[in-house]
Order: structure tokens, then sequence, then C-alpha cells
């Protein structure tokens, strides 16, 4: 990859900075950025695009899972995730009601959040080497390289922290089935270090990416902005989803040259795909850049989302990531008051998801709002 090529994957989609960005271009010979809602859908839904088979989370290295591994792990991480669900009732009065009267930072409190809501579903009463050593890689690895992306030794501890969590898997007595996330990695991974790295990213995908989205809703919590009647939670947590999708960017390779619109793309073509500037498109969302949750009340705009993706390699855990969402925002609706200051000139941070700008948020329980 060049060199512009890497700053473009790197830096292009600051939504805050370069707006350029927003529409379907060619970046050079191997690379090209689509943006638009229409050229998104039809790239990540449509037959006619002959794609690379690639998984986001369900690979080891640079090396993608084989098709039938990922559509068993997609399908068993469904099912867990659905299965657990009964263990997270009134987890996120618990977990609000622990940080109420507090003052905290963003990039980081979203994930403790959620890995304490999703704590079981990642490990179920698993020995304790092993919750500390998944803690550990949320503690010093993805909150300080995937959400605030460190400049300094990005990913240096990373090696250490799989081969941590590696260890403790050969320590423990894990023969027996439990019905959690290393029950997964454990049956598509080949080998111990390779459940390791799955381990990780499932953790990534369900605490790094979703505790960004709580993140989000807690600063949109704190605008008290003027909504259009009285919204469900759900409509809220959407509306706040397509404005800042923590999954800003998504890529796919062609296998065989394709056309989209004014562009061609010969085979092994990699596309970096605007998922917030085509979730902010004009043509296809009214008043795009305003805070609207109504406009959920309509089935068009579940239609027109591209938040999670669409089509095959959709995320697997969506359903259950707005329940979990939507659980919060609950909370912050009937009981909780929350305050936000920025840190002066912090913007989005774009790494491996889209955190919000740094800043200092305090939680204020009010039972009787």
């Amino acid at each position: 990859m060049s060199f512009f090529s890497n700053w473009i994957a790197t830096h292009a989609f600051n939504p805050y900075a370069l707006y350029r960005w927003t529409d379907d271009m060619s970046v050079d010979a191997r690379h090209s950025v689509v943006a638009r809602h229409k050229s998104v859908s039809e790239l990540l839904t449509s037959k006619a695009f002959q794609l690379e088979h690639e998984s986001g989370f369900f690979r080891l290295g640079q090396s993608h899972l084989p098709a039938e591994a990922v559509r068993q792990g997609s399908a068993a991480l469904r099912g867990l995730l659905h299965q657990t669900s009964v263990d997270r009732a009134g987890r996120a009065q618990q977990i609000l009601s622990t940080y109420s009267g507090r003052t905290f930072s963003t990039r980081s409190i979203g994930q403790r959040m959620i890995l304490t809501y999703f704590a079981q579903a990642i490990l179920r009463d698993r020995p304790k080497c092993i919750q500390d050593a998944v803690s550990n890689y949320v503690r010093f690895s993805v909150i300080p390289d995937d959400v605030r992306r460190r400049s300094f030794r990005h990913y240096a501890t990373l090696p250490e922290l799989r081969q941590n969590i590696a260890t403790a898997i050969q320590e423990a007595d894990v023969r027996e089935p439990v019905s959690d996330m290393l029950d997964i990695a454990l049956t598509v991974a080949p080998s111990r270090i390779g459940a390791a790295e799955l381990l990780q990213r499932l953790t990534l995908s369900t605490v790094g990416f979703t505790g960004a989205a709580l993140e989000w809703i807690l600063i949109q919590a704190s605008k008290k902005a003027k909504v259009e009647g009285r919204s469900r939670a759900e409509n809220r947590v959407r509306e706040t989803l397509r404005l800042a999708s923590p999954a800003c960017r998504l890529t796919r390779t062609t296998s065989q040259g394709a056309s989209l619109g004014d562009l061609s793309f010969p085979p092994e073509h990699e596309l970096i795909i605007n998922v917030r500037s085509a979730n902010r498109d004009q043509s296809v969302w009214r008043d795009a850049e305003t805070f609207i949750p109504s406009r959920w009340e309509a089935g068009e705009a579940k239609k027109n989302d591209l938040t999670f993706g669409k089509g095959a390699r959709s995320c697997p855990a969506q359903r259950d990531a707005i329940e979990a969402l939507v659980d919060f925002q609950k909370q912050l609706d009937t009981r909780y008051r929350v305050s936000f200051i920025r840190a002066p000139f912090s913007t989005p941070l774009v790494g491996t998801l889209l955190a919000p700008p740094l800043g200092l948020m305090t939680l204020h329980e009010e039972p009787h709002r």
C-alpha cells in the first residue's frame, strides 16, 4: 500500500475534518472510496458484485476463516447473545447506578460499562485467570489502541496480551462448554493461540464498538435537544447511531472486475466504504444532519440504515447491540441527567472505530424525572 493510500485508510473519514471524502471516487490504482448511499447499498447487497470472502472478526492475522466456519461462528454468536439476554435484565440500571454522581472521561467509560454488561456472554463463570487476561486486553489494548488510537507503541502490547489469554486457556479446564464467546472461539479456531485471537476479536466487536456507541448515546443525552414528540428509546438509539456510526467505514475487495456508477474496479481492488457519509446522504435522509428520532417510526428508515452494514456480511450481533443500548437509553430517559464538558479542540477520532471527542461526563440520578 502506498503512503498516500495508507494515509487515506487511516485519516480519510474523520467526519469533522475531510468532508471531501463523501463522494464515490478513485484514490489510486488499487483503492477507491464508496460514500454515496445508493452506491454503498448496491455494493453490499447486489449479487452483481463478486467480492472476496472476508470477515472482520472471524479471522486469524490477515487470513480469513473459511466461509462455512464464519457462518457457523456468526450463527453461534447470535444464538449465544439471545440465550444470555435473560442474564442482562436490569444490568443497565445496576451499571449506571455505580457511576451516578461520578465524573469520568470519554474514550473508555463506554467500554468499561459494556464489558460489565456482556460479561457473562463473553466469559460465563470462567476461572479468574481467563477473566483477568481478557479484562487486561480491554484495558491495555482495546481502549488505548482501538479507541484512543495511541501513536506511540500502537498495538505493541497485543501479542503479549494474546499469549496471556492462550496461556490462561491452557492452564484452566475449558473442556466443558458453558455457552460463552470462549466456547465459540475454541470451536472455530484451529489452536489455543487461534482461540485467544478470536476471543480478542469477539471482545473488540462487543466491547469496543458497542462501548463507543454507548458514549455517543450518553453525549446525545447531555444535549437536552428538543425532540419531536415522545419518541421511543429505540428510535433515539438508532438515530444516534445513524449520525455517529461506530463502524464508520468498512472495506471490501473485488474478486472480479466490476463497475459502480462512473467507476470501474479491477479484480483485487480495495473498496473503502464511508458508512458515516452514506448514513447522512441528503438524497435519502430528510434533514440528514439533524437528530430526528421520529423518522424511525416509518419502516423506510430501517431499510435505509447502514449502521451495521447490509447483506451477508452485516453485523451478526446487531439485534443484541441495539437491545443493550436501548436498555441504557431507557434508564437515561427516565432516571438520569447527563452533563458533558467537551475538551477544547477535541474532535471525534477515527481509528478502528469512531470514538467521540474527549471530555468529562457526569451522571446524575434523578429517579422522578
